[in-house]
């Protein structure tokens, strides 16, 4: 289930949102949490104002489909990047690192006789490790193939969840068109 929640500077004026499907776990233990209607009201709001319990404090404006789609459709996103994470490093340029490595060991298999100084990558790793070249190529085409049917589920899901937000005609279909995504993407 989706945690909606908000900072709040002393004069109880929003200061950072919070979507537990983002920042899981790091939402603060002060923030004030609120259901889905008061969050996707506050941000058609011009500078809302809460009261301590956390309801609006201001007239609440009506819900507009496209932010929630919006919403829902992030949402998506940062659960399917979550899972990736469990799977890949996620660090800069490692998307890069990982691409080359990937052209590498495709041209190491192409070739009749590969020079390991040819694939700096894969050279820099097998050195580093002690491994011998075709150890290191056998390894990085296991990792490959196996992110490969892990990715593809994921993506698999992320589409299909983006496609039934994006159909849902009122609120309740996009909130439960996010959450079946979302759950979906999770199991993985």
């Amino acid at each position: 289930m989706q945690i909606y929640g908000f900072s709040l500077s002393p004069e109880r004026r929003i200061v950072a949102r919070y979507l537990s499907a983002v920042h899981g776990a790091d939402i603060p233990a002060d923030a004030v949490i609120v259901d889905e209607a008061t969050w996707l009201a506050s941000q058609e709001m011009d500078a809302p104002r809460f009261n301590a319990d956390g309801s609006l404090s201001e007239i609440v404006a009506p819900i507009n489909l496209e932010v929630a789609r919006d919403t829902a459709l992030a949402a998506i996103d940062q659960a399917a990047g979550a899972v990736r994470a469990r799977y890949i490093t996620v660090a800069p340029g490692q998307d890069l690192t990982y691409q080359r490595k990937s052209a590498e060991v495709a041209a190491w298999l192409a070739a009749a006789d590969p020079a390991p100084a040819d694939y700096p990558i894969l050279h820099a790793e097998a050195s580093a490790c002690a491994m011998p070249m075709a150890d290191v190529v056998a390894d990085a085409l296991a990792a490959e193939e196996a992110w490969t049917l892990v990715g593809a589920a994921i993506e698999g899901r992320r589409m299909a969840g983006k496609r039934a937000v994006r159909a849902a005609t009122d609120l309740p279909a996009i909130t439960a068109a996010r959450d079946a995504a979302i759950d979906a993407i999770n199991t993985l």
